[in-house]
Parts: structure tokens; sequence; C-alpha cells
């Protein structure tokens, strides 16, 4: 239900429970008719339940008082209380996105936003026009304005209280008779009510404590950070129970002597002043987190607070012990800890954790002594040790933890549904089969060398990262539809099938019976042939493959110059042909239609890659766009027989008209197409025959209603061509009437482009805790693969970096992680014929931004009871 209409709920002698889970006379099921099919059910299901969650009235006592209060609320809430704003705003909608944003995220920690400037530049206008725009998104909405005279009057603090309360309280009159009453009454109100207040023209005194600096950010004087202190500490004698602990040496007191808290929000600690400054057990100063020298880590006291919890780069860390007094964590960081031998076993009692990152923890899993493994967590170092994790674990890091059998991953699991999982960097064969991944949605194997198979991997899946995994040859899925969107498998030198997607064999591997009527290519199967195309064919040496496709057959034959190879029953010296189909022979059928093509390079380097072809049943209406996944590309002045079978028989009857096409790019010209039907007898079983596939696999025959690009025409192409070109071989294949932005983004694609570490790992964890993350865009002048590797080795090397991905097609080169942009120019300069275009900005800011008036400013954080300020002048806008 949009938020700009009011919907109220009156549960008229029927119990609001009835309606949420449609009992009784709200029963409604499923039935044989139109009207009341499963969809339409399930649609009404969800409205009552949605109904029934709304804020309603249900009768209770005297029906005449229901219907008054009735009236009264539906007044009240069609009161729209908007402020009035001068007439033929213009631009007004552009210097709002930011903040109508803001507003509109309930996962943001930030309540108060302020607009800073000069007087008469339009703050006013701008807050009254935000405030309109975006009352409708909150139950409750005061405008407090001119404050600053307000103030001045007697007993006018009281009265923008008095106003305040009345307006987030639905126009409640609340009874104040004092400041501080009203101050305990607002700060309880807004505690249980999600409200918008705009406070316009705050004094001017707050202007003398905010500054701009010579880098255009908003700045706090120290006077302000006092305060904010000061209000802390008033909360309690007790550092303990203060809500931010910023003193050095209370930080270190609580963290080595303290009890528990369940108040601490914030602790800052500086060690490398409490090294300088006191002396006291060097052991116990060892609490630096990331980069620390720590050797054990143990909470002191419990900590209720603490959601995050990064160890990182801790070099010396040996053991983790008493995890269960941080009962509320999340994420625990454990990057490349490589000392780490024991983590507590209490971690299983966990049940907020959902990231949980051992990248680079070799010792954990290897077996150096005799010692038997202790089942306390309290106990001495353990060389090996078994442990469980929680129910709520969601993302798993094992990566570069010299994993080489599913014996040397001594966790128990008990049936997360992993999210994500990294093993990337280690020597397994076989995925561990002791991990559940019914719900995995990112796979990360990346760099593991001795990786041969992925067997039924689940249909959830949405990324695979298999880079540098040069043992694999084989992928499938537990079904035949799969959610896979994005797949790196570069440098997977051996990689031949990958189900759902293609398969390619040698020749010399297939029987004649499976190759059928075209078991006369066996007498090829010795011979090279150079194929391109995709990331698979990267360093290979081929001989003759057939290549399994959409249920359709290729095969590739270069150099050939017999022409009975080309010889076919319809044929052609142009890219196209066309017949009529003809009456079968006495006692057989139709099995499917082979189209031969002989191509060759026209001297020209665009567009090369580009290949299809194209058969339409006229008579059906019927009509097949095919690229196939690899080709042959052809020597200088050589030609390439391109031969494709299509199971099409059962589509075919006599007098069907059929066009057959070869549509290339500028790169190749075609100098010969053909066709030919393929006859089978009546009572022979066809080995590969459209009607024997599953109806879900995306084949001819099977389920192709993802290809489907116009009624009756499909697209079988997993290829993105389509960004920003309308050249003439696009019109040639998809025709006038089929608009190209059908195309743009195609949703059959599959991104494949170098990355080092995952999307998901850069984007929503590598992110979290790296707000330096900066993305460089370097242009590259020249290209080849020699120069390609060199680019990748050398900005890989460069300190700070975590992704290196190249685009040919742009000709860019995008460089990510914590990097110094100047280390970047440095390296590119050394490599020649690159320069940057876009020096990345941080991609992870922690703060908002707003411009006005030219001026930059950034979040400041102010301590406030409970509420963060994100300060950026006099008209403050809050949120609750």
């Amino acid at each position: 239900m949009e938020c700009n209409h009011f919907v109220l709920p009156v549960f008229y002698h029927v119990d609001p429970s009835d309606v949420r889970k449609q009992k009784n006379t709200f029963a409604i099921d499923v039935k044989a008719c139109s009207r009341w099919t499963e969809q339409n059910v399930n649609l009404w299901k969800k409205a009552l339940k949605e109904v029934a969650d709304l804020a309603g009235m249900v009768l209770s006592g005297s029906e005449s008082e229901f219907i008054a209060k009735i009236v009264d609320t539906i007044d009240y809430k069609l009161d729209l209380k908007l402020v009035s704003t001068p007439p033929h705003l213009i631009g007004m909608d552009s210097r709002t996105i930011f903040i109508n944003s803001w507003l509109k995220n309930k996962q943001s920690g930030d309540n108060i936003l302020a607009i800073c400037g000069m007087g008469g530049s339009g703050k006013t206008t701008l807050a009254q026009f935000i405030y309109n725009s975006n009352k409708k998104y909150f139950e409750n909405t005061s405008y407090l304005e001119e404050i600053g005279k307000h103030y001045k009057l007697p007993h006018g603090l009281l009265g923008l209280q008095k106003q305040l309360l009345t307006d987030i309280l639905g126009g409640k009159n609340e009874r104040i008779s004092n400041v501080s009453e009203g101050t305990s009454k607002v700060e309880a109100a807004l505690q249980k009510k999600r409200a918008f207040i705009v406070l316009d023209d705050i004094d001017e005194h707050d202007e003398c404590l905010l500054s701009i600096s010579s880098s255009k950010k908003l700045v706090m004087h120290q006077l302000l950070q006092e305060m904010g202190r000061k209000i802390v500490l008033e909360e309690s004698k007790d550092p303990s129970k203060h809500s931010r602990v910023s003193q050095n040496y209370e930080s270190y007191r609580l963290l080595g002597k303290g009890k528990g808290s369940e108040t601490i929000e914030g602790l800052a600690l500086d060690v490398r002043k409490l090294e300088q400054g006191m002396r006291s057990n060097p052991l116990a100063l060892k609490t630096d987190m990331s980069f620390g020298n720590l050797k054990k880590f143990e909470p002191p006291m419990v900590l209720h607070s603490l959601k995050i919890l990064n160890l990182k780069e801790s070099h010396k860390l040996v053991s983790i012990h008493n995890l269960s007094r941080l009962p509320n964590l999340e994420t625990l960081i454990l990057w490349n800890c490589g000392r780490l031998t024991h983590v507590c076993e209490t971690i299983e009692c966990l049940e907020s954790l959902s990231l949980l990152d051992f990248t680079g923890c070799t010792n954990l899993w290897k077996v150096s002594s005799n010692k038997k493994p202790k089942s306390s967590c309290t106990g001495g170092g353990i060389p090996r040790q078994s442990f469980s994790l929680p129910d709520s674990l969601k993302f798993l890091f094992l990566n570069d933890c010299n994993l080489e059998n599913n014996n040397d991953i001594p966790l128990f699991f008990s049936g997360q549904p992993f999210f994500y999982l990294n093993l990337g960097n280690n020597l397994l064969e076989v995925l561990p089969n002791n991990i559940n991944l019914k719900m995995l949605r990112v796979l990360e194997l990346t760099s593991c060398p001795k990786l041969k198979s992925l067997l039924c991997l689940p249909s959830t899946l949405e990324e695979l990262y298999t880079y540098r995994c040069f043992s694999l040859e084989k992928i499938t899925f537990e079904s035949a539809r799969f959610k896979l969107r994005k797949f790196v498998y570069r440098d997977c030198n051996k990689v031949s099938e990958i189900q759902g997607l293609f398969k390619l064999v040698s020749i010399e591997k297939l029987h004649e019976v499976d190759l059928g009527h075209m078991k006369w290519i066996k007498a090829y199967q010795d011979r090279e042939v150079d194929l391109v195309g995709d990331e698979i064919t990267r360093n290979r040496k081929w001989h003759i493959q057939v290549l399994y496709e959409y249920g359709i057959m290729n095969t590739y034959l270069p150099g050939i110059i017999d022409q009975s190879i080309t010889a076919s029953e319809y044929r052609s010296l142009s890219p196209n042909v066309s017949f009529r189909v003809p009456s079968c022979p006495k006692k057989q059928r139709i099995q499917g239609l082979q189209v031969t093509a002989l191509y060759r390079p026209s001297g020209q380097d665009e567009d090369i890659w580009v290949l299809f072809t194209k058969i339409s049943n006229t008579t059906k209406g019927l009509t097949w766009m095919y690229n196939p996944v690899v080709y042959c590309q052809p020597g200088v002045g050589e030609d390439a027989v391109w031969i494709s079978y299509w199971p099409i028989g059962n589509i075919l009857d006599t007098g069907d008209e059929v066009n057959v096409s070869i549509i290339v790019g500028n790169g190749l010209n075609v100098t010969e197409c053909g066709a030919s039907l393929v006859f089978i007898d009546d009572g022979e079983v066809e080995k590969e025959s459209c009607e024997h596939h599953m109806k879900e696999e995306e084949v001819i025959g099977g389920d192709l209603s993802e290809f489907e690009l116009t009624t009756k025409g499909y697209y079988l192409c997993r290829r993105d061509f389509f960004k920003s070109t309308t050249l003439d071989w696009v019109k040639v294949l998809l025709g006038d009437p089929i608009p190209y932005t059908e195309l743009l983004g195609w949703r059959k694609s599959r991104p494949t482009q170098y990355s080092i570490a995952s999307f998901m790992e850069l984007e929503t964890f590598r992110g979290s805790f790296f707000s330096n993350m900066k993305e460089i865009v370097l242009k590259i002048d020249s290209y080849s693969r020699t120069k390609e590797k060199k680019m990748l080795k050398a900005l890989s090397a460069v300190h700070g970096v975590n992704s290196v991905m190249i685009d040919i097609k742009r000709w860019t080169v995008t460089v990510s992680g914590d990097v110094d942009a100047v280390d970047v120019a440095i390296c590119a300069k050394k490599i020649k014929d690159m320069h940057i275009i876009s020096n990345g900005s941080s991609t992870h800011s922690r703060g908002y931004t707003y411009p006005f008036n030219d001026v930059k400013t950034e979040g400041i954080e102010m301590i406030s009871r409970k509420i963060h300020l994100l300060v950026l002048g006099c008209v403050w806008i809050c949120r609750r």
C-alpha cells in the first residue's frame, strides 16, 4: 500500500487474527474456477495479512462512541498540515535527492541532519519543500519554524515543546508544567514513535562552534566535542555504565579489569599512547585488535553491545577464549592470523554470528603433535581442534588455509544455509561433503589448482568463481534450471563441460554411434583447430571438437579443401539459402536439419567474434538465432567449415518454407551456405532427439522461454553484443520490427571478466571494514594477451590492491582496493600506454555528503543521548 494513501482498517464484529490468519469466515482456498486460482488465493491472503497488520480500530463498547473515534481519527489523519512554500519553485527536486533518500533509508543509524548557508540562501525554502515532500512517509511529523524568535519569548521553549509533543503524539494534548518535564516526555515519545521533525531557524550561537576547513569540510569546535563528552560523563560516575568511553586510561582499565556492561556502545583506545605513557603488563596492552601483537584474546567482561570483532593481521595471535562473553557478536574477522591454533568452542553459542573469516588461518587446521584435543576452551595450545559453528552463520571464509581434502576441515556443520562460501586458494580436489550448500548464493573457489569437478551445485547459486582452477573439467547442477548470473572460469584450461551451458568433446573420444549421420568427421580427429570466443579457449591447443549447446551439435573444420564436405541438398554461394520441405521418403521421417557454412577472415579486426546462424520456419512463424560459445578462427586466406546439426525434425512438415542465414560481423566473410534435411527410419530411435530432453532444460525441445525475444523468436546467445551498437549485421539478424533496446543488458548474458575477489566479497564484506576502498580507472591505448598478463601481474602487486578488472570493449582497467593513486600511476607509467582517467574516490563512505552553496561537507558524529547528529548547517532535519 503506497504511503500517499491513508488506510484505516475497521474491524466491526471481526477478530483481526481471523483476517490475519484467514480463519473462520475469512478462510479461502483454491477452487476449480478461473477466479480462485492458486495465484489469486495467494494474492488475497497476502492482502488480508497486510491489512490486518495495519494499525486499525476494533469495535469495543458503545457503537456511537466507536463511530465518533473513527471520525476523529480520519479528521486528524487527513489534516495534512503542509507548510507554505513560495509558488513556482524550480530545480528543487535535484537539490533534495540525497536528503529524500536519507529520510527513506530506515537502516541508516544517523537520525539528524542539518543544512547550512548564508542568510537568504534558501535554507528555509529547501526545508519546507523537503517537509512537504516527505511528510506522507512518516507516522507523525512536526515543523517548528522561527525557533530563534520563539526561544527568546517568555515560556517560548515550553510552547515549542508542547507543539512538538502534540504533533508526535498524533494530536493528543499533553500537559507540561516545565521545560525539564517537557524534555523527558519528548524523549519518551520519540522512543515509541517514528517521527519526522524539522527545526527551522536554530539560534546563531551554534554557528560560532562550527567552521569550514580549507578542504571544504565541516569541522566541530573542541568546545562542542567537550560538551558531548560531558553529557556522557554525567550519565554515571562509573565508566562501565557510560554509553561511550573516550579516555584511554578508562578504556584500558575496563578492558583489562572491568566488569560486565550492557550500556557501552563505543570505546576508544590508542594503544600507542598507553605504551608511551603507562607502565603495565605488556601482554595485557596488546589489545590493538587489527594489526595487533596480542597472543591471546579473551573478553574481560560480557559486552552485549559488541557486534563486530576485527582481529585482522594479528600475526602473533595463538588462541581465542570465552567468546560466550560476546553474545550479540555478528562479525568475527580473523584474516591472516597465521599462528592461530585455538578458537573457543563456545563460538557455537553465538546465535547472532553471521560472518566468520578464517582467511589465511593456516595453522588452525594442522596436526603438528600427538596431543589429544581437549573439548574445553580454557585449555592450552591445541594443535588441531574440531568445533561447531552456529546456525546463524551466512558468510564463511576458509580461503588461503592450505586445505587439501575434506579431513582438513574439522568443522561441524548442523545445517547452516550459507549464502557465501569462500574456499579459494586451497588444494581441495572436490567440495567438502559436510557443508550445506542448499541456499548458497556465492561460491568462491579461485586458485584451487587441484579441483577436478564440481558436481550437483545448488540451483540457488548466482555467482561462481573458479579462476585459475587448472584441473577443473566438469561442472554440473542439481537442477537443469539455475540462477547463475556471474561465472568466472578464466585459466580453467581443462574445462570441457558446464551443464546447462555447453559441452566440448574431442572427436577422438566419441564413438561413431555418438556422431550419428556425422560419423564421417572421425577421419579428421587428428587435425588441429584454433578455437576462440570464450575464456575456456585461452592458452589451449585443440584437435577437432564437437560442441553441444542448446541441443545443437556443432563442429569446425579449418583449411579443408574437399568440396564433398560442404556438399548440401540446398546450397548457395551467399550467406542465405531457402527451401520448401519436401515429402519424406517412404518409411522415413525427418530427424533434423544440418546447416553448413564456409567463412574466412575479411581483413578487418572489429566484431570478429560475431557469428550467428538464423533459421526461420516462416510457415509456422518460428525463428531461432544461434551464437555458439566458441568458434573456429581460420588463418589468413583460409576457409573454415562450420557444421551444425539441429534436432528440429518434429517441427518441420511437408510444405514448410524454411530460410537459413549465416550472419557475421565485419571481421568475417561468408562464401557459402548450405542446408540438408536428415532423415531417419520410422522404427529407428533417435539418440539426440529434442523430445528426449527434460522440459526444464534450456534446449530446443525443452524450455527456451527465457530466450524468447519476440513471439516464437528465440535468441540463443549468452553474450551482450548490444550495449551501443546498431551495425548492419544487427539489422539483418533481428529485423527492423525488433527494438534493439530489448537486448541492452541481455538477461541471459553472463559477465565473466577477470576479478581477484568476488563482487560480494568486495562490496558486502571488505568494504565494511576498509573505508578507504577506492576504484581507479585507467585507459589503455593498446592491447595484447602478453600485455594483459603483464598488466595483471604488475597492478596486482601494488600495495593495497584487492582486484584488477580488464574491460577490453571499453579499453579500461579498474583497480580496486585500499590503494594510493600515486602508486597506481607509477605502475601504469612503467607498463606504458596507460593513464588514469578516474582517480577513484572512496567507494564505501560511512558519512553522508550533501552539496550546498559549493561547500562539500561530510558527516560528523556528535555524542548526544543516543542520537547521532549529521551536521550540515542551521536548519536541522530530524527523523526518529
